[in-house]
């Protein structure tokens, strides 16, 4: 997204909180749609925005209602626009920004409107990578890539409200991909079975589970474990 610009007070006049239906057709000049978690739950307080693809730094803004709709109104510009939506959540004494997808991100003519829906999707593949977050396993002394067997299960509801499910992984690298933001408790035992001691990042003990939570940091949005032989 490029820079908010004057237009996005546009909706703080009050465009953005226009009465919304149930858009299923475009409206000439107004681009309109509805924000939902992946299991259909409507997400409030998405910044929605139309980007122009002519104009450097010209987008117009507004922010998804209680029941995540949102309406955007076009001023008559030339060029085409394009959808896009960020949220801002905190979590676990942490804030996070979050990119939300369009289900169509085809630029547009204004002249003819949009509906744009979107769906927060905390993990998956999208575009040639994958919209989850990367969680680090450090490997100890005597435990080979590829040999090692973790299992993250989500302690309480993740970052978008959501229970999620355990993930049983059997990592080639240090890094996991494509984990859905949330606090999990972490387990690990090899392929034989034998049951490994785990360690969440900042701390001093070693057991039998460790639990942790997304972080940002310089890197990105990352958590990370350590394991070693008992």
């Amino acid at each position: 997204m490029q820079n908010v610009t004057s237009l996005a007070l546009l909706t703080a006049a009050g465009l953005g909180s226009l009465a919304l239906g149930a858009a299923s057709k475009p409206v000439p000049y107004v681009m309109t749609g509805v924000v939902k978690t992946a299991g259909g739950q409507p997400v409030p307080g998405v910044e929605v925005y139309a980007d122009n693809t002519v104009y450097y730094n010209m987008n117009v803004v507004a922010k998804t209602d209680a029941k995540g709709r949102y309406r955007i109104e076009l001023p008559h510009n030339v060029g085409t626009w394009r959808p896009g939506a960020t949220l801002e959540r905190n979590y676990q004494g942490d804030r996070f920004r979050m990119t939300i997808y369009p289900n169509d991100r085809a630029a547009f003519q204004s002249t003819k409107g949009a509906v744009r829906d979107f769906v927060w999707k905390l993990n998956g593949p999208y575009e040639g990578g994958v919209l989850g977050e990367q969680v680090n396993v450090y490997h100890g002394d005597g435990i080979a890539y590829g040999d090692l067997i973790v299992t993250l299960t989500p302690e309480g509801p993740l970052i978008d409200g959501s229970q999620g499910k355990a993930l049983i992984i059997r990592p080639t690298t240090s890094v996991v991909k494509d984990v859905p933001l949330g606090r999990y408790r972490m387990t690990a035992k090899l392929s034989t079975g034998q049951p490994v001691l785990v360690q969440a990042e900042g701390s001093d003990t070693w057991a039998a589970s460790a639990v942790n939570t997304f972080k940002n940091n310089m890197y990105g949005i990352r958590m990370s474990f350590s394991t070693r032989l008992p």
